[in-house]
């Protein structure tokens, strides 16, 4: 099974790790989501604003791609970057009562925060993946969306007893799973 020539994003003979728009867009789209999310503040807006950098990309002639991995990631954050600006100016123009957009907010060390915090959180959600499904769920529910222990307890039918005790064991098998300086940046992520 080869790849669909339409699928094919690079000419022969350039070396990249993605073969496929597919293959970039299983790479960096939960990344980018969660870096949009961060200026943006909305889960659906964030990812609407990805698919469309996605979509752009899909239309671009071969001979666009660049040929090295850090372009390409470079690209592709400061897209989203970028219509993430363009969407909280829109918004602003929009509602009367919007506060005002703080430059700090995308650029310099926030956006700078923001981009190695979506790089943490999607080094620590691949790892999750590996954990038994009653960890993963708890954890996800807890780490990645943010609900107290009562709320993920409400959501799995479960008591907040079992919720701390699948907390706790997610923990030290992520622990065991994932790079202790990725690790220790987490815990630093969770707590703040």
């Amino acid at each position: 099974m080869g790849i669909d020539k339409k699928d094919k994003i690079f000419p022969e003979g350039i070396r990249s790790n993605y073969s496929s728009l597919k293959d970039l867009f299983y790479t960096y789209h939960k990344k980018l989501v969660y870096y949009a999310m961060q200026i943006v503040g909305d889960q659906s807006l964030a990812d609407d604003l990805v698919q469309e950098v996605f979509i752009h990309v899909s239309q671009w002639p071969e001979s666009h791609f660049f040929r090295e991995e850090d372009h390409i990631r470079n690209y592709l954050y400061k897209a989203v970057k970028n219509q993430s600006i363009n969407a909280l100016k829109d918004l602003k123009k929009n509602a009367s009562k919007m506060e005002e957009l703080d430059p700090e907010a995308v650029q310099g060390p926030t956006a700078l925060h923001r981009l190695i915090q979506s790089e943490i959180v999607s080094m620590v959600y691949e790892a999750m993946k590996s954990l038994p499904e009653g960890c993963r769920t708890v954890a996800e529910l807890s780490y990645l969306e943010g609900k107290s222990n009562k709320e993920v307890a409400d959501i799995l039918g479960v008591t907040v007893n079992t919720v701390k005790t699948q907390k706790q064991r997610s923990l030290k098998l992520l622990k065991l799973r994932i790079d202790p300086e990725v690790f220790t940046l987490f815990l630093i992520l969770i707590n703040c």
